[in-house]
């Protein structure tokens, strides 16, 4: 099989509907959704194998033009493949997925907002539009199968940066020398509390 049909896309598939077709492969064939079937191993290793040439640009080209596949991905392993479902943002939300199962989570980063959702049934929806703001933050959305609700959030970078991309406008940010300047200086704000409620708590004040 080709890698394009692998993950079930045609070969003018583009990277998103690659993308998505991979998560959706992944996760079906992903050994701890499959503990009874000893092949699920061996199918998840080949989807991340296809993804990882098929989603990178240079190594798709390569392949297009009559590449095996194989010298574009040596070393491929389980281990590799496992790396790859983890680095994914999609496959957070998915090892948190089982059957019956909703799973939706929001990603902000580098002023992009992706959006993916895993359904009771296992097919997926995604998103991804502009987002204004600087701050990284990933939030996910987890309803049971039986009915129940757990909504996370967790902070993309350092405490002090997103303080500064919350409460440093836009346009201040924007300035030369003293946009950067006052963000440095707002990101510095909770290492400043932190060590002066160190100090009054050793004394030290």
């Amino acid at each position: 099989m080709s890698f394009y049909e692998v993950l079930g896309v045609e070969r003018n598939a583009s990277t998103a509907e690659i993308r998505k077709a991979y998560r959706k492969m992944a996760l079906a064939s992903h050994p701890d959704k499959n503990p009874d079937d000893p092949e699920a191993k061996q199918r998840f290793v080949r989807v991340a194998e296809a993804y990882e040439v098929l989603g990178d640009e240079a190594k798709r080209a390569r392949y297009d033009s009559g590449g095996t596949g194989s010298e574009l991905y040596q070393g491929f392993d389980f281990g590799r493949a496992s790396d790859l479902f983890n680095a994914n943002f999609g496959e957070a939300l998915a090892r948190q997925w089982r059957p019956g199962m909703t799973v939706s989570g929001t990603l902000v980063r580098d002023g992009k907002r992706i959006s993916v959702t895993i359904k009771p049934d296992g097919t997926t929806e995604e998103s991804e539009v502009s987002a204004s703001g600087r701050a990284n933050y990933r939030s996910t959305t987890t309803t049971m199968a039986g009915g129940g609700t757990m909504h996370t959030v967790q902070l993309q970078g350092s405490l002090g940066e997103n303080l500064a991309a919350l409460l440093v406008p836009e346009a201040v940010a924007a300035l030369p020398l003293v946009g950067p300047a006052f963000t440095w200086a707002v990101s510095w704000i909770p290492s400043l509390i932190g060590f002066y409620m160190g100090a009054r708590f050793f004394g030290l004040l």
